[in-house]
Parts: structure tokens; sequence; C-alpha cells
């Protein structure tokens, strides 16, 4: 492992000289960053040094065919567990990231949807929760703005036999899904960073599928009635109305 950092090292190092070869590097530095040992813990410097190289190199190449479809999602899903940072400024250079890949790779890759209900529905005693929840609602309001797929395994295989599209196409399916429902239910949270970052990502998905308004404003005003929180309230709907102006007619 410490032969192919090196290789890498060199590889960043020396971005240039290699980008008339992004094709042929493209899949081993996938599999690195997938291989959940790559010389450190967590979102650290080199794999945002290797995602800014394959960002810097998708001028150069950027794969369009199926054999990237399972190894980008992978990649994708793996770097969205890693991205929660104590430091906000560190949070957003990885949510920065994240969205630039997510941006380049959107017609290849799918999301976990499971990982992100599990992000978004973190039990507050665990250390860095909020952190958690914050990276699930980014992730997923970057999904709508990009429309990238968000599917669970066994979707993503239903897709797949029945020979549906798979990547590229986001969908709540019902007012009853699982993560549309985890969204909702962190209005009832303390934390108003919380609250109103997930009432943006609403926002964008009712802009999505207005379809899903009644709900969402069913648990919004019974959440408001229930604890009283009427300044709480105004801004959750302020925040909605920014991607989803129609709200108001």
């Amino acid at each position: 492992m410490n032969i192919k950092i090196f290789i890498l090292k060199i590889v960043v190092n020396n971005s240039a000289l290699f980008k008339p070869y992004a094709r042929h590097w493209m899949k081993p530095i996938c599999q690195f960053l997938v291989s959940r040992e790559t010389g450190g813990k967590g979102f650290h410097y080199f794999l945002r040094d290797l995602c800014t190289l394959l960002i810097q190199w998708s001028e150069e190449y950027s794969p369009d065919d199926t054999e990237y479809e399972n190894l980008c999602s992978q990649v994708m899903n793996y770097l969205i567990m890693q991205a929660a940072d104590k430091s906000k400024l560190i949070f957003n250079i990885n949510i920065e990231i994240l969205a630039t890949l997510m941006l380049k790779w959107k017609h290849l890759i799918t999301i976990d949807k499971q990982l992100l209900e599990k992000m978004l529905m973190v039990s507050d005693s665990k250390e860095g929760s909020h952190l958690y929840k914050m990276t699930g609602i980014q992730v997923l309001a970057l999904a709508v703005s990009f429309n990238v797929s968000v599917l669970t395994a066994d979707e993503l295989k239903a897709k797949r036999e029945a020979g549906s599209k798979v990547a590229g196409e986001f969908k709540i399916d019902s007012e009853n899904d699982r993560l549309f429902k985890s969204l909702l239910s962190l209005q009832d949270l303390r934390k108003k960073q919380l609250i109103f970052a997930s009432s943006e990502a609403l926002g964008k998905i009712l802009g999505h599928q207005p379809e899903l308004l009644i709900k969402a404003l069913d648990f919004i005003r019974l959440n408001e009635q229930k604890e009283s929180r009427h300044d709480i309230y105004v801004n959750v709907i302020e925040r909605i109305t920014r991607y989803f102006p129609e709200m108001l007619v």
C-alpha cells in the first residue's frame, strides 16, 4: 500500500504531465479511494488531493460508460461517509469537492439512500451527530439540484432488472418515502442551523416534486403548533420558498 501511495503522490505532484493519460489513471485512482487503506483516517488531505486531481482531469477525460457506474458510485458514497469534520472550513471544502464530483458524474452515480437516511436519523447522543445530519442534508440538496439518483440497494437492483434508467434521475417515490420522512423529522430538532438547512433542502425537493407539498405542510404546521415556535416557523417557510416560491401562491 505504501508503494501505491508513493506512486499516486508522484502523479498528484506532476498532474499536468500525467493529464494526457487521465483515461488510464481514472480506474486505479478510484479503486484506491475506496480501498479504505489510503494512508489516513476520514477525508484527509491526500484524499482531497486525489479528488481535486480527478476534477481537474475531467476536462481531459470524464467516464461515460456503465463500466464506471458502480466504481464512481462507490467513491461518492465513501466520500459522503467521510465528509463530516469539526472544522467548518474543512467541512465546507469537503462538501465543495462532493458537489463538484457529483456534478461531473451525475450521469453515472447513484447515491445510497439508506446511507442518507442513517445520517439524517443518527442519534443525538452520538458524538458529532449534528455534523452527520448536516452532511446528509447537504448531499440530499445537491442530489436534487443535479438530478442525481438516490436509491436503496433493492431499488437499484429492481431498476436494473427492469432495464430502467438508473442514474441521472432524482425522485422521491411517495410522501411515505423513508428518506423524505427523515428529512421532515429534522424540523423537530433544537438546532436552528439544521432546521433551516433541511428547510432549504425541502424547498428544492418541492420544486422538483410539488405533489409532496401537502405532506410537508401538514408536518411543519403540526410541529409549529406543538412547540409554539412561531419564529422558527416563519424562517422555515422563508427558506422553503427560496426554492419553491409557488408555496405562497
